[in-house]
């Protein structure tokens, strides 16, 4: 990496607003973090502030639509699930998806894979940034950090940040990926939007909910054991604005 790269920038990038988690290089290297406002054009915003720093990305789910991809014998390559990807978005969302950026995550333990799509132009505009070193949707980075709670056991993961819910259910692959609109009132209306969505996918019958969300989460969703581990152990609950660069 170049020695130009004096800060390393972590960086959750929102409609309204940048989530920053700047760490400056050497042995003393200290931590800060502040919130940017941004809601014109986010990525001209991580521009000026992102000069001679390597830059990792969170994407908010508000920029990131999914689909769950199930195996078939007939998908040999990676050339056949992109295709298969593509597909199945513009399915769902039609010809609005010729205009999104599409990947495909490797394949999980049954086989199921995870499209995400994101409009070409903002992955564009954040590939133009000279210190970029990475992008990842925010599902997957906050899945990947608490993968080992939720190994073994089917859970809904429910992720939130302000405006937005992300309601995973999880296993042994993935099964359902929806991304809801939800306000300030999200506590009390997440055992019925669990329920609605186990009944779209069958009337599964998981009661475990982990939760990864900015504001403090209920004790508990009507039928739904909710286990909060939105937070590092021992860490402050002053750090939940921040949660996305957490990891």
């Amino acid at each position: 990496m170049s020695p130009s790269w004096r800060d390393d920038l972590r960086v959750g990038l929102c409609s309204d607003r940048l989530v920053v988690a700047r760490r400056r290089r050497g042995w003393r290297g200290s931590l800060s973090r502040q919130i940017v406002p941004a809601a014109d054009d986010p990525v001209a915003a991580l521009k000026t502030i992102s000069e001679h720093a390597a830059i990792s990305v969170v994407l908010s789910n508000h920029f990131c639509r999914y689909a769950v991809l199930k195996s078939s014998p007939a998908l040999k390559t990676e050339r056949d699930w992109l295709a298969y990807a593509k597909h199945s978005l513009n399915a769902t969302y039609g010809n609005e998806s010729a205009r999104w950026d599409v990947r495909v995550s490797p394949a999980g333990p049954h086989g199921e894979r995870v499209a995400c799509a994101v409009e070409a132009e903002l992955i564009a505009g954040l590939r133009s940034l000279p210190g970029l070193r990475s992008i990842q949707p925010y599902l997957m980075s906050a899945f990947n950090a608490r993968r080992n709670a939720l190994a073994g056991r089917p859970a809904w993961l429910v992720i939130q940040e302000p405006g937005r819910l992300a309601i995973a259910l999880v296993d042994g692959g993935w099964k359902v990926i929806r991304v809801r609109s939800a306000d300030g009132q999200w506590h009390a209306q997440l055992a019925s939007l669990l329920d609605r969505e186990a009944a779209i996918d069958g009337g599964n019958g998981c009661e475990r909910a982990i939760v990864c969300s900015e504001d403090e989460p209920p004790a508990r969703a009507g039928r739904y054991q909710v286990e909060d581990l939105s937070l590092p152990r021992r860490a402050e609950a002053s750090l939940r604005p921040y949660l996305m660069t957490l990891h």
